[in-house]
């Protein structure tokens, strides 16, 4: 409220032409696909294997987290296809829910100690 917007649209490009813009510092948690290497070792496989997790549990996480790169995320991010987010409605009780679960069951101190990082979230 109140901005100039002819000023501030000036200001934004005089600033990016000299390399000025502002830029929130901010964590780079790197791409989903990195965490399924669906042929290889990605970092999911490790951390299965760290855990000493079966391997019903992993196909679950894999399937998860390849559906949600694959599909799902690109599908969203990309394009909107009209009916289709309905059809994976199923997939949140049947396999994301266990398949985070999982993944919170891992953490030293469980979900309580995701809940404190949370609290503490405002901090950084």
């Amino acid at each position: 409220e109140g901005v100039d917007i002819v000023h501030w649209a000036s200001t934004f490009l005089s600033d990016c032409a000299a390399g000025l813009e502002k830029q929130a510092q901010v964590t780079n948690f790197g791409e989903l696909g990195s965490l399924v290497n669906i042929k290889g070792n990605g970092n999911l496989r490790k951390l299965c294997a760290k855990q000493n997790a079966n391997k019903a549990d992993q196909d679950l996480l894999l399937a998860a987290y390849l559906l949600l790169t694959k599909s799902i995320r690109n599908r969203d991010a990309h394009a909107y296809v009209p009916n289709v987010r309905e059809e994976h409605f199923w997939l949140v009780e049947k396999l994301f829910v266990p398949s985070f679960n999982l993944l919170v069951s891992w953490v030293p101190g469980g979900s309580s100690q995701i809940d404190a990082w949370r609290k503490q979230a405002p901090n950084f």
